[in-house]
């Protein structure tokens, strides 16, 4: 993880005054690199908010809190939970991931998620962020391994980040802006 000084100087060169933002932005980096390692996105296909930022318009882009996920193979539900909660179970590049089972993770008819606390030496306390993963669609266009847009503080990194298998941008577009499916939506 990014030391204090290196998430302020990271603050300061994208023009964020709180440096939690980049801490989140970080650690969510973080933790696709985690993901990748561990072999789950070969399971799962990057798209949301976190996806614009990462793979589209880089440090420009709306930060996020979150990781959206859609299953793109035939694993089961529980092999998927297990992976991701298997991943979060120790220690990674210098963070740490905890939540309280009952509360902070669930499984629903459509898939699972999480809502870690990433903590690190700069930050005991931790940073909560949203893992979600949906298995109610599956991508209708290919999925493709897409570089992570270069931001300032990738050299402070001790991995390279990794391509992330993602939707393609129109898919995510239609999730993310329903309106785009068939229509403009409707005056008020």
């Amino acid at each position: 993880m990014l030391t204090t000084s290196q998430l302020r100087q990271t603050a300061a060169l994208s023009g964020v005054r709180d440096i939690a933002a980049i801490e989140i932005d970080v650690g969510l980096t973080h933790l696709l690199q985690l993901f990748h390692e561990k072999g789950l996105t070969e399971h799962l296909a990057f798209k949301g908010g976190t996806y614009l930022r990462k793979m589209v318009f880089g440090p420009k882009g709306r930060l996020s809190t979150d990781l959206d996920f859609t299953c793109r193979t035939d694993i089961a539900l529980d092999d998927l939970t297990l992976g991701l909660l298997e991943a979060l179970a120790g220690q990674y590049h210098g963070l740490s991931f905890r939540f309280d089972r009952n509360k902070d993770w669930y499984l629903t008819d459509e898939g699972c998620a999480a809502n870690p606390v990433l903590t690190h030496p700069g930050n005991p306390n931790g940073i909560k962020v949203k893992i979600q993963v949906s298995t109610r669609e599956r991508p209708i266009r290919p999925v493709v391994s897409a570089p992570q847009v270069e931001q300032s503080y990738f050299k402070h990194l001790s991995f390279t980040p990794a391509a992330i298998p993602s939707l393609a941008l129109e898919e995510v577009c239609r999730h993310r802006f329903p309106w785009t499916r068939d229509s403009k939506p409707e005056s008020q």
